[in-house]
C-alpha cells in the first residue's frame, strides 16, 4: 500500500520527469547587424540565431541588372531564413542573401548560374550584413575559376552599386589530391558596376 508521503513524492517526480523532457533549446535570437557587440554568444552550440530583425535585406532582394554597350550583367538576389550554418566547428542560424547570375557579351550568354544548388554551404553568390550594415561577400566567377569578394552600396531604392577585388587565394596542390583548377587571367564581368531593380 502506498502512503500519501509516497504518492506525493511520485507526483512531484513525475512532474519533474515530463518537464525535463518537454524542455526544448533555447535559440538566442540577436539582430544579425549587432552580433559584433556580443563576445559572449557561441556558433557552435547551434542556439545561435542572426536574424535580420530589422527586414534589412528587403533593400536587396529581387532581379538587378547593369548593360554598358554589348556587355550585360543580371543579378537575381535572394532571402534565405534561418539557414542553418552547420559544418566545420559551425552549428547556428542566420539570414543570408543568395542568388545567381546571367552574364553576355553581344547577346551570348557567358556564364548562367541560375541552375546552382543556393542551399549548400558556399553557394555562387553568397552575401551576409556585416555589423555596419554592409551587405558584403563574394561572387564566384565560373569562367575565370575565381572568387571576388564583394559588396553592396545603394545608391538608390532603385539602384545599387557592385564593387569587388579577386580574393587572394594560395593554391596549392595538397598530397594524394588532383591539382586545383587553373585560374585565368582578368575578370568575366566589371567589378565596379551599378545595377537598377528590374
Amino acid at each position: 500500500m502506498i502512503t500519501l508521503k509516497q504518492n506525493t513524492t511520485l507526483v512531484v517526480l513525475t512532474i519533474l520527469l515530463v518537464n525535463l523532457f518537454s524542455c526544448k533549446a533555447q535559440t538566442n535570437t540577436i539582430n544579425i547587424t549587432e552580433h559584433c557587440n556580443n563576445n559572449t554568444l557561441s556558433d557552435t552550440d547551434g542556439e545561435l540565431y542572426l536574424k535580420d530583425i530589422n527586414n534589412l535585406y528587403a533593400n536587396y532582394v529581387g532581379t538587378w541588372k547593369w548593360q554598358e554597350g554589348n556587355r550585360e550583367f543580371i543579378l537575381t538576389l535572394i532571402k534565405q531564413t534561418k539557414y542553418h550554418y552547420n559544418q566545420r566547428i559551425n552549428n547556428y542560424f542566420e539570414d543570408r542573401i543568395v542568388g545567381y547570375y546571367i552574364y553576355k557579351e553581344n547577346n551570348i550568354e557567358l556564364i548562367n548560374t541560375s541552375n546552382d544548388d543556393i542551399t549548400i554551404f558556399s553557394p555562387n553568390v553568397d552575401y551576409k550584413l556585416d555589423c555596419y550594415s554592409v551587405l558584403s561577400g563574394s561572387i564566384k566567377d565560373i569562367l575565370k575559376n575565381k572568387i571576388y569578394d564583394s559588396w553592396f552600396e545603394i545608391v538608390s531604392p532603385t539602384q545599387i552599386r557592385f564593387k569587388g577585388k579577386e580574393r587572394e587565394n594560395l593554391r596549392y596542390k595538397k598530397e594524394g589530391m588532383p591539382n586545383p583548377p587553373p585560374v585565368y587571367a582578368g575578370n568575366s564581368f566589371p567589378l565596379n558596376m551599378v545595377l537598377t531593380k528590374q
